[in-house]
């Protein structure tokens, strides 16, 4: 799904989505029938950013919410399924399990490949809160992200830390933060990262024009 989604394939995420969906309703046990349904709704949240068409229904929000609250300890399936589906979860509740995610009396939380899940899960959240006008809990995770000293192999997240902060910057009233969003761009196009650099270029468009229209 990662792949098809880099491409914007939405014939094969909706085939993914579709074959998922069988599963679940020939799927005979309770534990494969509690996996199959969460990558379900996993697979339609991912599909959601390419295909307006497609949603969680409150059922099955209330099904993810409550397994996420159930976890006594949470893996790397589950922070990446929270990240994922973070946009379909009212705001307090998304506080709540993020807070919950981050804790540090998880013994899982250090392990590299958790703990770079958590990071990507942080920067999304960062995203949906800056979006919606919430800047206090943006700031909060912005600050728990830049207190933890992300490591230089996970270059990748703390070059996406750098842009959503000056994002969040820009969206609070520092104009010259949008030098900084500026500045990732060139420096993806100069990794040769065309898909994402040309990403930023139209959010930096569509970012200025919000802002000119709220003004």
């Amino acid at each position: 799904m990662a792949d098809a989604f880099a491409e914007k394939n939405v014939s094969k995420l909706r085939m993914i989505t579709e074959e998922l969906h069988k599963k679940l309703e020939i799927s005979s046990t309770i534990s494969t029938t509690k996996k199959y349904r969460l990558d379900y709704i996993r697979a339609k949240s991912i599909l959601s950013f390419v295909d307006s068409s497609y949603f969680l229904t409150k059922s099955e929000i209330t099904f993810l919410e409550n397994y996420l609250y159930n976890l006594k300890e949470w893996g790397q399936y589950d922070i990446a399924i929270l990240g994922q589906c973070a946009q379909f979860l009212d705001f307090i509740h998304l506080i709540e399990l993020s807070d919950r995610m981050i804790n540090p009396s998880q013994n899982s939380i250090n392990i590299p490949y958790v703990k770079q899940a958590i990071i990507q899960t942080v920067l999304n959240i960062i995203n949906i809160f800056v979006d919606a006008g919430l800047y206090t809990p943006a700031r909060k995770f912005i600050k728990y992200l830049e207190n933890i000293k992300i490591n230089d192999n996970y270059m990748f997240e703390k070059f996406t830390l750098v842009y959503n902060t000056a994002r969040y910057n820009y969206k609070i009233g520092d104009e010259g933060a949008l030098a900084v969003m500026n500045d990732c761009r060139k420096a993806l196009e100069f990794c040769k990262c065309f898909n994402t650099s040309n990403w930023i270029a139209e959010e930096i468009i569509r970012i200025k024009d919000q802002k000119s229209k709220n003004n």
